[in-house]
């Protein structure tokens, strides 16, 4: 998983509610609403 390539399929996950987004670092994406950037 790399930041910058999957911010759109992260976005479609939350979008779609799939809790496999919430794995790594995309857990923090998902609970603070912030871009990927920020997470790195």
């Amino acid at each position: 998983m790399k930041g910058l390539d999957s911010h759109s399929g992260v976005s479609e996950a939350i979008l779609s509610g799939v809790g496999e987004a919430c794995e790594d670092m995309l857990c923090a994406h998902c609970r603070y609403g912030k871009t990927f950037k920020t997470s790195i």
